[in-house]
């Protein structure tokens, strides 16, 4: 993701990306569990 697939540098949106993913992910894992008691597993 946000890369030159020749030179393996990063893109100009990559930071930004970068940021996003991470604000995301610690918002994720700070909801408490009982949110997600009644979501189905991915597979199923």
């Amino acid at each position: 993701l946000y890369m030159n697939e020749r030179t393996f540098e990063k893109a100009a949106g990559f930071d930004a990306l970068a940021d996003d993913l991470t604000r995301f992910s610690a918002d994720l894992m700070s909801m408490p569990d009982h949110h997600f008691i009644d979501l189905p597993l991915a597979a199923e």
